[in-house]
């Protein structure tokens, strides 16, 4: 009886790892077939371009000069480094719309033309 349980609780602490990375592989191999899809299907001119950063923005501070050097890269390009206010809260910035929707508002007037 302990063999049995013990052959049974082996059993299923192997499926476990063998199951996530079976589901981990297949995930990875349907990201990279539809991602293929897209670069073949889709023209990059038709992505709009937006880099906003705020500058209490802890996980990409602007202090890196990493906007600056990489904007150079997009025809056009232009980026915003969100003042510091009490509607700024760090990297999360860049999910409320309230902070930054002035300067997307500005880029689709701009865009427009």
């Amino acid at each position: 009886m302990i063999l049995s349980l013990f052959a049974a609780l082996a059993m299923a602490q192997t499926w476990k790892p063998v199951e996530t990375d079976f589901v981990v592989h297949d995930y990875r191999r349907y990201q990279h077939r539809t991602r293929e899809a897209r670069l073949r299907t889709s023209d990059a001119n038709d992505t709009l371009y937006q880099v906003s950063s705020s500058a209490d923005d802890l996980i990409n501070p602007p202090e890196q000069g990493i906007l600056e050097k990489e904007i150079k890269h997009v025809a056009k390009g232009r980026y915003v480094v969100i003042p510091i206010s009490d509607k700024t809260h760090g990297h999360g910035t860049h999910t409320d719309a309230a902070v930054w929707k002035k300067y997307l508002d500005d880029l689709l007037r701009r865009s427009s033309r």
